[in-house]
């Protein structure tokens, strides 16, 4: 009997032992079949060990083993799978957020989002005010090389459609208009919020998909013709013909889902409004990097530079119908030398709500003494 039972515990240390290790060894020789990565985590490469900075090579084979380690994907897809279809339960509620008739929005976890969509806004004023100083400094710069610059803020989907969040909090002033009031009272400096041209035309077609948090064509249009009658009202010598809706083709076309029920491994039936030009455009595309596009347009003249993210890919056809040629960078690294050697007419900051503190404010301290 005690030999069965020396056995026995021998063979469930062992069983354990191998349970511990199964995950290293399938990452250590990719052996994990799941190829969906629901959590949006960028799979790294091994760190390079560094002897001379041993505090900061743990952390970095700490975060590459917690990006990494065998059957992550296949254990986090199974928990989605099993809250959203057997307990029909939203399984990462801080991260999505269910709203009603079909409408899904990103939760409190991507820079509180949420709660910032009725003003519940923890930001501090001093960093609203270097912010704002930073702009300032940016707008001076370029208004002495003759060169015209806006901040283009298109409106988070929470604000737009809020009547479709699953609740509703007593509205306060948001971050964007705090910003607001401080370019305007101090420096009399405004940016384009593009929020009451959207809710303005909201009314007539959807402008923002239901399971993406990305604006449509009809969306994109909206806050494109808004931008090019303000540059025209700063400068009438610019003389932007913005292109007309009349100009194109809009069909709708079905998709399985948006960026944010994937998030889910929720497969839901979903459509874009897209813009197709009746005439053949005479744009090219001259460059192409992972952060850079460059465009020509023979039949314009001025050039534009654009400063953006993920939400200008709707509105760039538009855009480059417009000006003679168009570079768009997807950083917000503001720099004098690209402006003397690119030598734009325009210049462009395009910036999702959701991220103009966290994004500006880094670049508000890191280029204070820039200008």
């Amino acid at each position: 009997m005690n030999n069965i039972n020396n056995i026995l515990t021998k063979w469930l240390v062992l069983l354990f032992l191998t349970l511990l290790l199964l995950p290293n060894i399938i990452m250590i020789f990719g052996l994990e079949r799941e190829k969906t990565n629901n959590e949006k985590v960028v799979l790294q490469k091994f760190p390079v060990i560094n002897f001379n900075s041993p505090l900061r090579t743990i952390s970095t084979l700490k975060n590459f083993y917690l990006a990494n380690f065998g059957l992550k994907k296949t254990t986090v897809n199974n928990y989605i799978y099993f809250k959203n279809t057997v307990l029909e339960e939203n399984p990462i509620p801080n991260k999505v957020v269910q709203g009603k008739d079909g409408w899904f929005f990103l939760g409190n976890y991507h820079k509180n989002v949420l709660n910032n969509s009725f003003g519940d806004d923890r930001s501090k004023r001093s960093d609203i005010q270097k912010i704002a100083s930073y702009l300032t400094r940016i707008k001076t710069y370029l208004s002495k090389k003759n060169i015209d610059f806006i901040i283009v803020i298109p409106s988070d989907k929470h604000r737009v459609y809020q009547e479709y969040l699953p609740y509703q909090l007593k509205q306060k002033t948001t971050k964007l208009q705090r910003l607001k009031n401080i370019l305007k009272t101090v420096y009399n400096f405004d940016i384009v919020d593009l929020y009451e041209p959207l809710m303005n035309a909201k009314e007539d077609n959807q402008l923002y998909s239901k399971t993406d948090t990305h604006w449509n064509d009809y969306g994109a249009y909206i806050g494109y013709n808004e931008v090019i009658n303000k540059l025209n009202i700063n400068n009438k010598s610019l003389n932007l013909l913005p292109i007309k809706i009349e100009d194109y083709n809009i069909e709708k076309v079905d998709f399985e889902n948006g960026d944010i029920t994937r998030l889910l491994n929720l497969k839901t039936n979903d459509h874009y409004v897209r813009f197709n030009k009746k005439i053949k455009s005479n744009v090219f595309l001259k460059d192409k990097k992972p952060t850079l596009l460059n465009y020509i347009n023979p039949d314009k003249k001025l050039k534009l530079l654009m400063y953006r993210d993920s939400f200008s890919m709707a509105w760039i056809p538009f855009f480059n119908e417009t000006f003679g040629e168009s570079l768009y960078i997807e950083k917000y690294d503001f720099n004098t030398f690209q402006i003397e050697s690119y030598k734009p007419d325009v210049v462009i900051f395009e910036l999702i709500e959701r991220n103009i503190i966290s994004v500006l404010s880094k670049k508000a301290a890191s280029n204070k003494a820039a200008f």
